[in-house]
């Protein structure tokens, strides 16, 4: 476990399971020289973060800042494989758990995105 204050998580490579307390995901975007900050969600404790890049080893699209001193467990590429290797069952039990979370994110965006291209048609239908 690793106790952070509020400090912007950079680790690409690593999955992040907020224990205690809570993360703010942001977005910055460049404004004028001056980066505008948008909430995109609370991650409150119990839930995970940075499951994506760790897997495809990707740049996250978004960054996380702790709302206040945080507990995190941390699990980096490295020992992800380190645990295939060495307890195979718990490897595949964290690697099932991994595509369920991955799964059910990709369900709620594609619900989302259709739900705000439903509300865009309704109000192009409406002009």
């Amino acid at each position: 476990m690793q106790t952070r204050g509020p400090v912007f998580v950079s680790f690409w490579n690593s999955t992040w399971n907020i224990t205690r307390r809570e993360f703010h995901h942001v977005k910055g975007y460049p404004l004028n020289e001056v980066v505008q900050w948008v909430l995109m969600a609370v991650i409150e404790a119990g839930k995970t973060l940075g499951e994506m890049s760790m897997i495809d080893g990707e740049a996250r699209f978004a960054t996380c800042v702790a709302a206040e001193p945080t507990v995190v467990a941390v699990l980096d590429r490295e020992n992800l494989a380190r645990i295939i290797v060495e307890q195979p069952m718990l490897g595949a039990k964290i690697l099932m758990q991994l595509v369920l979370m991955l799964s059910q994110r990709l369900r709620s965006t594609s619900g989302r995105l259709l739900q705000l291209m439903d509300e865009q048609s309704h109000r192009a239908t409406n002009l």
